[in-house]
C-alpha cells in the first residue's frame, strides 16, 4: 500500500495542551500567554531522505576502514542497517541502490535548484532577494526534488515487496522519525520576554 503519514502520531506534550488550556489572568497580568511550539512528525519522504543519506554515511565509512585494511569493520558498516532491518542480501543491496540512486537524483535536482537560486540573487542584489518573491521555478523545481524521492519510495516498495517494505518502513518509523517544532511567533520575535 501507500505510505501515509499516520495522523494520530502527531505528538503533543502535556506542557503544550496546559498552555492551550484557559489560564484565569489578574487584572494586571496580560491576558496572552506564550504557548508551547507545535510539534508533528516529518514528512515521508524528508524522513526516507534522511535514511538515504545515512547510508551514504555507512558506506563512506565502510570504505574508510575498507582503506585501513580493516575488512571485518568495513563489512559491518556495509551490513549494519540490513541486518538491524531484518533484509536479505539481495533485499540489502536493492536498498542501498535505490538509496544512491535516490541521492543522485536528489543532488542533481539540488544542482538546479542551485543555479536558478544564484540568478535570482543576481536579479536582486544587495539583499533585495529577501524581499522578492522567488520565481515559480523554485517551487517546481523544490517539488520536482520531493518527487524523486516519493518515486523511489515507491520503488522500493515494488522491489521489497509488501513483507521487506514493511520491515524497512517500520525499522525508519521506529528509529529515524523526526519531529518537527514550529516555533512560531514568539520564537521568531526573539522568544518570549
Amino acid at each position: 500500500g501507500a505510505i501515509q503519514q499516520d495522523p494520530n502520531h502527531t505528538s503533543t506534550t502535556s506542557a503544550s495542551m496546559a498552555s492551550l488550556a484557559p489560564h484565569p489572568a489578574a487584572e494586571d497580568e496580560p491576558t496572552a500567554r506564550p504557548t508551547a511550539p507545535a510539534k508533528r512528525l516529518a514528512l515521508v519522504w524528508v524522513t526516507y531522505s534522511f535514511f538515504f543519506s545515512h547510508l551514504d554515511s555507512l558506506e563512506r565509512a565502510a570504505e574508510e576502514e575498507e582503506a585501513r585494511g580493516n575488512l571485518q569493520a568495513a563489512s559491518d558498516w556495509r551490513n549494519h542497517e540490513q541486518l538491524a532491518i531484518g533484509l536479505d542480501e539481495r533485499q540489502g543491496a536493492l536498498l542501498k541502490e535505490v538509496a544512491a540512486e535516490c541521492l543522485a537524483a536528489v543532488e542533481a535536482k539540488d544542482e538546479e535548484i542551485q543555479k536558478v537560486l544564484e540568478a535570482f540573487r543576481e536579479q536582486h542584489p544587495d539583499g533585495a532577494h529577501l524581499q522578492a518573491h522567488p520565481p515559480l521555478e523554485l517551487k517546481v523545481l523544490w517539488q520536482q526534488r520531493i518527487s524523486v524521492i516519493e518515486r523511489q519510495i515507491g520503488r522500493l516498495q515494488s522491489l521489497l515487496g509488501d513483507e521487506g517494505f514493511h520491515k524497512l518502513d517500520s525499522y525508519i518509523r521506529a528509529n529515524f522519525v523526526g519531529v518537527v517544532v514550529e516555533l512560531g511567533q514568539d520564537a521568531a520575535e526573539g522568544g518570549v520576554r
